[in-house]
């Protein structure tokens, strides 16, 4: 088992350092942690875009884009949004296109 030879692991923003027994010198991985579904995960730097930022105004114009989508494709569901909430989650900047927003 791999854990025998593991004395001390630290984890920073960037990067996890990780201490073997009897060697002198840690080994630096380039990752971090990432919360994604209830799930913590190890994020390593892409070999593509090493310095990629997560930028959340784009991530939450894809949610909305997605909301909208599905407010559209699904007009038959009485719980689902009519067309003009669709747009205003395209528009809006407030929580008006949550799943809450509809529920009774």
């Amino acid at each position: 088992m791999i854990l025998q030879y593991i004395e001390k692991i630290t984890v920073h923003l960037d990067r996890i350092i990780i201490h073997f027994v009897g060697i002198d010198e840690p080994v630096m991985v380039n990752a971090s942690l990432v919360r994604c579904s209830g799930e913590t995960r190890i994020a390593t730097a892409s070999a593509n875009w090493p310095n990629a930022r997560r930028d959340p105004s784009l991530i939450k114009l894809i949610v909305r884009a997605h909301q909208a989508k599905k407010a559209l494709a699904e007009p038959a569901n009485p719980r689902s949004k009519p067309p003009h909430r669709a747009w205003a989650c395209l528009t809006s900047t407030s929580a008006a296109c949550s799943d809450s927003a509809t529920s009774p």
